[in-house]
C-alpha cells in the first residue's frame, strides 16, 4: 500500500521534474516549499541579528559608551591638530 512514491508534497505542489530537488540526505523535496522555508529562516536570522545589534547599542548608550565596538571615535590628537591649524591660519603674520 505505501510502496508507491508521492506525487505531491504536503502543500499540494507536484513532485515532478521542474519542481523537484534532492536535499543533502538524498530525499526528494518540493522546490517551492524549500524556497519558502529557506527564505523564512534567513529572514528570521536577519531579524534576530538586527534586534541583537539594537539591544547592544541601547545597552552601550545607557552605560555612556560609544555604542558598538566598531563605532568610530574621533581621536584627541586629530582634534588638537585641527584646532591648532585653525588658530595658526587666523594669526596675524
Amino acid at each position: 500500500m505505501g510502496d508507491h512514491p508521492k506525487t505531491h508534497c504536503q502543500k499540494g505542489h507536484p513532485l515532478e521534474a521542474p519542481n523537484l530537488v534532492f536535499n543533502t540526505a538524498g530525499n526528494r523535496e518540493c522546490r517551492q516549499c524549500r524556497y519558502k522555508r529557506v527564505n523564512a529562516n534567513a529572514r528570521a536570522t536577519r531579524l534576530r541579528e538586527r534586534l541583537k545589534r539594537e539591544y547592544l547599542r541601547a545597552q552601550a548608550a545607557a552605560a555612556g559608551g560609544p555604542g558598538l565596538p566598531y563605532a568610530r571615535k574621533e581621536s584627541s590628537q586629530a582634534s588638537a591638530l585641527s584646532c591648532s591649524g585653525a588658530s595658526a591660519s587666523t594669526a596675524p603674520g
